[in-house]
């Protein structure tokens, strides 16, 4: 059977499920919940799933070494964001047994002071998908303010985030 992931929306700690997609991104499952504020059909919505590697856990003191995006409407791919990020700081050793990104690897990359202004145009307005939305959508807003650029980009305009999560899971 292949793998599927439920698309769930936080909303205020509720959580609502909003289709089912296979491994390949492909809607098995749509849902008739549309957007809340402006009662759009969720396939007139653009997403933007989100993975960025980083050097550690925490937004305080680690860094973003890697940010890679897709942009999905009504189940079709509109772009598509990588990149690697210089750090600017050593990348550990256990990261690298994790994410196979060590100092070589990045060591030409462009620092995140040229890819953040980028990635936040790119994913604006969009619905933030990740399988750990809180930890990406955290890292890049820490990684705006750290940078000044808050008042310039300002925090990623994005109305809410959705957590990828097994579907067996999310699915009463």
């Amino acid at each position: 059977m292949a793998e599927t992931a439920a698309l769930v929306l936080d909303v205020g700690g509720t959580k609502l499920v909003c289709g089912v997609l296979d491994a390949g991104g492909r809607v098995l499952a749509d849902a008739l919940q549309t957007t809340f504020e402006d009662a759009v059909p969720l396939s007139e919505v653009e997403f933007v799933v989100v993975d960025l590697e980083t050097t550690g856990g925490s937004p305080a003191d680690s860094r973003i070494t890697e940010i890679g995006a897709v942009k999905l409407r009504g189940g079709e791919r509109t772009g598509v964001f990588e990149t690697l990020v210089n750090p600017g700081v050593p990348v550990p050793r256990q990261i690298t047994h994790l994410t196979g990104i060590d100092d070589l690897v990045v060591a030409g990359a462009p620092p995140i002071e040229w890819v953040l202004p980028s990635f936040a145009e790119f994913a604006r307005g969009c619905i933030f998908v990740a399988h750990n939305a809180r930890f990406d959508f955290t890292f890049l807003n820490v990684a705006l303010e750290r940078l000044g650029l808050r008042h310039e980009v300002g925090h990623l305009d994005i109305r809410t985030w959705i957590e990828m999560a097994p579907a067996a899971a999310a699915l009463p």
